[in-house]
């Protein structure tokens, strides 16, 4: 009974430790798109969207006063990565 139990044990953390293998892989994907998408959009190539820049994205311009935390009118390349994340978290949850 106790090799049963141990086996099992076994293929329980194997099981997880796949599925969260292939959460971080879909999440470092989404990550570098995100990237692509950020500095596609960044015309002027200053690490940050201003609102015409946003304006390519309809989600970056009807969030931008969400996204955009600091307050200064631009999107950060952080701010931009934070948003993405957040955006992908919940993707995750609601699957």
């Amino acid at each position: 009974m106790k090799k049963f139990l141990l086996a099992f044990a076994t293929l329980a953390l194997v099981a997880t430790s796949n599925a969260l293998s292939a959460q971080d892989i879909e999440t470092d994907a989404a990550q570098d798109d995100s990237t692509a998408i950020f500095e596609s959009l960044d015309a002027n190539k200053d690490a940050s969207l201003d609102k015409t820049e946003a304006a390519g994205d309809s989600e970056l311009t009807e969030g931008f006063s969400l996204i955009d935390t600091d307050k200064d009118d631009r999107i950060s390349s952080e701010e931009y990565k934070a948003h993405k994340a957040q955006v992908i978290k919940e993707g995750q949850a609601a699957s």
